[in-house]
């Protein structure tokens, strides 16, 4: 059994999803969504998916842009790349792939790699990581990782980050930021949410649209 629910399977033709569909879904007795590009799978990948398997077949150009288009809608979902061997040269982890597989595999392989991703994921979240997309926030640790790469944040930014994080979705108003972050206490104004979100916006780089404007009100994080 697998320990995935909803595995969503990314490839360019119909004869090859069908026989990923087959080899993932008779061996982790698993319903296999399909999708054949960017924009279907991202629109797929919040009908309570929990792991995407994307189909390279030497086209690695265009599973780049589903892995970011996947990580772009939120999802924290771990991302399983099917490599060709002569794909395995190309292979760029920065494209957001978790693991890899190399055809031909066996079973064996293939229901290894499925409880090796359960396992990552489950220890995340046991150990109170959270994780966007390609943003992870270790609160033990004050770590945050964009990328993989650290990113250097004063204290009341990365508290602020956090806070966000904790409460993605959620949009609040400069006085409730204030209040919950810097406290009751605190006499500054207003403007200091805004610096901050400013300088959390520069140092977050290619994740800094997640952190949203919401005119009139205030701000939220993008799930």
């Amino acid at each position: 059994m697998s320990p995935f629910g909803t595995i969503l399977v990314v490839a360019g033709g119909s004869r090859r999803r069908e026989q990923l569909a087959e080899q993932f879904g008779s061996l982790a007795q698993v319903c296999c969504l399909q999708a054949r590009g960017p924009e279907e799978a991202q629109a797929l990948a919040g009908q309570d998916v929990e792991l995407a398997v994307v189909d390279v077949a030497g086209q690695w150009d265009e599973a780049r842009r589903v892995c970011r288009a996947l990580r772009a809608a939120g999802a924290a979902l771990p991302l399983l790349a099917v490599l060709q061997p002569e794909d395995a040269q190309a292979l760029d982890l920065r494209s957001g792939v978790d693991d890899f597989l190399v055809e031909p595999y066996t079973a064996e392989e293939l229901s290894a790699r499925l409880r090796a991703l359960a396992w990552r994921r489950d220890r995340l979240d046991q150990e109170g990581v959270i994780k966007i997309g390609d943003l992870v926030i270790d609160p033990e640790k004050y770590l945050v990782l964009v990328h993989g790469r650290p990113v250097d944040l004063t204290l009341k930014e990365y508290e602020l980050l956090r806070f966000f994080a904790a409460n993605r979705g959620r949009v609040f108003s400069r006085p409730e930021i204030l209040s919950r972050v810097w406290g009751g206490e605190y006499l500054g104004g207003e403007r200091t949410v805004d610096v901050h979100v400013r300088r959390l916006r520069a140092k977050l780089t290619a994740m800094a649209d997640r952190l949203v404007t919401v005119h009139g009100i205030g701000y939220r994080l993008g799930s």
